[in-house]
């Protein structure tokens, strides 16, 4: 039993020596990413995706100051690094995943009666 528990307490130290200084340095590890998460609370309800805000020179300046109906989000509001987390979210490059055409995923394994012949 005082194996167990020592083998226990060993694994929390070691993960947390290792898990620790990466949130102090912020890190994420896993998960949305933190302007993924900013970005869906203060600009999706007008924005509904990031890829037409690339356009915009500078995403920070534009919160700070919005041109037409835009609200205003000063420092009290989101702060500088929040800010910077949403610019970064929003010139991210999107992931591309390949996605398989109709006729691919058709042909791409045996039938049944294809199976039998065999």
């Amino acid at each position: 039993m005082k194996k167990i528990i020592a083998f226990l307490l060993l694994c929390a130290v070691t993960f947390f020596a290792a898990y620790v200084p990466l949130c102090l340095a912020g890190v994420t590890i896993c998960g949305p990413q933190q302007g993924e998460l900013l970005f869906k609370k203060h600009c999706s309800a007008c924005h509904h995706d990031s890829i037409k805000l690339k356009q915009v020179k500078d995403v920070i300046q534009r919160m700070r100051t919005p041109l037409a109906s835009m609200p205003s989000f000063e420092k009290n509001k989101i702060s500088d690094r929040d800010a910077q987390e949403i610019a970064d979210y929003i010139y991210q490059e999107p992931v591309a995943w390949p996605v398989p055409k109709r006729n691919d995923i058709r042909n791409s394994s045996p039938t049944m009666a294809q199976r039998r012949t065999q």
